[in-house]
């Protein structure tokens, strides 16, 4: 166990376990890594949506975060649903305050149903967070990021325009690289096509990576899993390269045993290895 890395989530729990804190750990283990939590929200969500959302108290979250930080030695980091301004500020204070090899950001703003998962909206689009709080993750937090990865629509809060198809998701990491973090994944499962594209860049070139589109829809926790595989990755000192596609064969390999155990969307079953 000594041996084993350790990784840290930052998120909100799911209370159908398909996404959030539960999706983070059990692809964690998937990976071999041993996960710890901070908790930032509740939900009340099923596999239909989110029907409510009660964040709790940031200088709770940073006392979560103290308290793990004291006892483990965190090989990486990721961040999921912050909600808002004061909790990413005390997310901040903390990856300041302690080494940590590895951050990554996963822009959570609401769920993939629409139900908004940050505090409030901004024009022109609904479901998009308050200014206040894509301010202070596009100013303060996403500089101290090794990775940002957000899905389309969290890309075009970021940079500010609508994004249809590879080049606007080109555009759209370059201004977002140029915001804040050195690295960009824009997870491009919701452009149309008979292939899913997802774009890397890294400051210097673009990197696509492709799969063929699986029939089907409305899977539920396919974002947290990709991030936190990436995340998993990065703690066993993968190549960031090596770590995106890892990630992206896990979740492709989960979505095909993917299962409808209840009403709604399907989840990943996080038995395919990586």
């Amino acid at each position: 166990m000594k041996d084993t890395p350790i990784a840290l989530t930052i998120a909100g729990s799911d209370s159908c376990a398909g996404a959030g804190i539960q999706a983070d750990l059990k692809t964690f283990l998937a990976f071999g890594v041993y996960g710890v939590c901070a908790l930032t929200a509740v939900t009340s969500q099923n596999t239909s949506g989110v029907q409510d959302v009660y964040p709790l108290p940031p200088e709770l979250i940073g006392r979560q975060l103290d308290t793990l930080f004291a006892d483990f030695k965190i090989a990486a980091l990721k961040t999921g649903m912050l909600w808002d301004s004061r909790i990413v500020k005390q997310v901040i204070q903390r990856v300041k305050r302690f080494d940590v090899p590895y951050l990554v950001v996963d822009p959570v703003l609401y769920a993939g149903d629409g139900s908004s998962l940050s505090k409030g909206d901004i024009s022109p689009f609904p479901g998009y967070p308050k200014e206040e709080l894509l301010k202070t993750i596009a100013q303060e937090l996403l500089p101290l990021a090794y990775l940002v990865t957000p899905n389309l629509s969290e890309a075009e809060a970021l940079c500010g325009f609508k994004l249809h198809n590879l080049q606007d998701m080109h555009a759209a990491a370059q201004k977002i690289q140029k915001v804040g973090c050195s690295r960009v994944l824009i997870k491009g499962g919701h452009l149309p096509g008979e292939e899913v594209l997802d774009l890397l860049y890294d400051g210097r070139k673009h990197t696509v990576f492709t799969r063929p589109r699986l029939k089907g829809s409305g899977w539920h926790g396919t974002g947290c899993a990709l991030s936190a595989a990436i995340t998993a990755g990065l703690s066993k000192n993968m190549a960031l390269a090596q770590a995106v596609t890892a990630a992206i064969d896990y979740v492709a390999a989960n979505l095909r045993q993917a299962f409808r155990p209840g009403q709604g969307a399907s989840l990943l079953r996080h038995r395919a290895k990586p």
